[in-house]
């Protein structure tokens, strides 16, 4: 680790149809943590009462990032037909993959600049897209077909993307049977903001829904409890779109 210190595991992602996790650390190792019981004996723990422990082992360091690249941020996994892809982004800014089938890196995805940490990333349900969130509240679309840039959005309350993920629904209109179409289409949670999730239709970054948790007897006006949160898409030249290493 840096300066002696013993590294940190930074993120966690399962590996797809199989019994082992993926994780990133602030050494820049990404480790796969494939889960086989090796023994379980029973241990007291007080007067009278017993649990079983089981013991598991079997871990192996799959990736090293460049040093100058600094800590894995984040990291996912799927399978496609013909791969095992995990993907982890450093502070460098660029999101590598690995396939863990071929032994070998498919693509680089590099982060549009000053855009900051990446500090979540969420797959699409049907594999063609990823998206990433970062430390100032950006938001990335990525087609992973052909390796670039889609969308750019900021996320309209400016914090930290704490978390991101994707699901293939109808719309929230058709939920209570107002009549409203049901044909499903890809949506993005966020959670960005005090205590809040909010729902987008990818395809036009409109808000449909929003979850927040407030405090009992809080003093939150209804205004506020009202006003929906938006992302606001930032324009992006030609050549941020193509700057992917291939």
């Amino acid at each position: 680790g840096i300066h002696g210190t013993k590294p940190r595991i930074n993120d966690l992602a399962m590996v797809e149809g199989g019994h082992s996790v993926v994780s990133g650390g602030s050494d820049g190792s990404v480790h796969v943590w494939r889960v086989d019981l090796v023994s379980a004996s029973k241990q007291n723990v007080g007067i009278n009462e017993t649990r079983e422990v089981s013991r598991v082992a079997g871990t192996s360091e799959i990736r090293r990032s460049n040093p100058n690249e600094g800590e894995i941020l984040a990291v996912n996994h799927f399978n496609t037909s013909s791969a095992s892809i995990c993907t982890y982004a450093t502070q460098k800014g660029l999101v590598h993959s690995w396939d863990l089938r071929a032994a070998l890196e498919p693509f680089v995805l590099t982060m549009p600049h000053d855009t900051g940490y990446i500090t979540s990333m969420a797959m699409g349900s049907d594999r063609n897209w990823l998206v990433a969130g970062t430390s100032k509240g950006f938001i990335t679309l990525w087609d992973l077909r052909f390796h670039q840039i889609l969308k750019l959005w900021h996320h309209s309350r400016s914090g930290p993307v704490n978390r991101l993920a994707t699901s293939f629904v109808p719309p929230p209109q058709s939920w209570l049977g107002r009549g409203a179409s049901s044909e499903a289409r890809p949506f993005l949670f966020a959670a960005c903001g005090p205590n809040e999730c909010a729902m987008f239709d990818i395809s036009t970054g409109s808000c449909h829904e929003c979850f927040r948790t407030v405090d009992y007897g809080s003093q939150y006006s209804r205004t506020r409890l009202e006003e929906m949160p938006i992302l606001e898409e930032v324009p992006l030249s030609w050549s941020a779109r193509r700057r992917v290493l291939m």
